[in-house]
């Protein structure tokens, strides 16, 4: 009996203990995209457009290709934009100030200051589940395991 309670125990703490996950949204004129990461980046990272959702590209004729986090856990960091349509190879890089550690906004800095490219870092809406699913849930498995380990009544009389 203590085994099953601890099995139920640990399937109801698996069940609620959802990890968030971080949004990544960036801004500027002439791409905006989002991605979604269970961690901060703290490393270089190249992401390719399939990695990417909401991306609005506002280049004609070319198509965003990748995004690389350029030392993301430095004190300067950057972003590259990636278009092989172009000839030669288009790249729009922005600089930021700090890591991307932590959750808020990031403002790109050029020569003549902020620019118009912003990055933001949010924690994604975990869905969570109802109450009475996770109640249903425990009451069936401790059924089953009440039914796996009762014995049956011949076993009872002659133990």
């Amino acid at each position: 009996m203590k085994r099953t309670l601890t099995t139920l125990m640990l399937l109801l703490g698996l069940c609620t203990g959802a990890q968030a996950a971080l949004v990544y949204s960036f801004t500027s004129n002439p791409v905006e995209f989002k991605f979604t990461t269970t961690d901060f980046l703290t490393s270089p990272t190249v992401l390719q457009s399939a990695d990417l959702f909401d991306v609005i590209n506002n280049l004609a004729d070319e198509t965003l290709d990748s995004v690389n986090f350029m030392s993301p856990g430095f004190v300067v960091s950057g972003i590259e934009m990636n278009f092989p349509g172009g000839s030669p190879l288009i790249s729009i890089i922005y600089s930021f100030v700090g890591p991307f550690d932590h959750l808020g906004t990031y403002i790109s800095y050029g020569l003549t200051g902020p620019s118009d490219a912003i990055l933001t870092i949010t924690e994604a809406a975990v869905e969570v589940p109802e109450p009475g699913s996770l109640l249903l849930l425990a009451a069936a498995l401790a059924a089953l395991s009440l039914t796996l380990h009762r014995k049956p009544a011949r076993q009872r009389a002659g133990s």
